[in-house]
């Protein structure tokens, strides 16, 4: 069984941080893990509840971690696919033109970005 993992937005900061979520009633925290890939120390992070995401267990083509809210794209034979990874009621998928088109997330895209430092990639993709 693989663990649930989160990242946010730190409010007093604004770097990702990427560990356990805990909801309150007014706030939002991830409690940072200590691991190889993180230079942060472990404690609890006030974060943005909208930058939330959960990582989805998945790597892209280059083996960045692919997470909801990142936008990725797909070089087929016959055009390109870039789209936002969100959640649909039981898995990920990738969102083109705003839930009017959606495709299956698989390892074979690249991670190019995120709705939340780079939305600006999303606006050539129309409904």
């Amino acid at each position: 069984m693989s663990k649930i993992v989160f990242r946010g937005k730190r409010m007093d900061i604004g770097t990702w941080v990427y560990g356990s979520l805990i909801i309150y009633s007014d706030r939002c925290e991830i409690r940072t893990m200590v691991n190889d890939d993180s230079e942060d120390l472990p404690g609890y992070n006030d974060v943005y509840p909208e930058t939330i995401g959960q990582y989805t267990g998945m790597k892209d083509i280059k083996g960045e971690h692919i997470w909801e809210g990142d936008i990725v794209q797909y070089n087929c034979s016959d055009k390109v696919i870039i789209g936002k990874v969100a959640w649909c009621s039981s898995f990920f998928e990738v969102d083109v033109k705003n839930g009017a088109e959606s495709y299956a997330l698989t390892s074979f895209c690249r991670v190019i970005g995120n709705i939340h430092d780079n939305p600006e990639r999303l606006e050539g993709v129309k409904a």
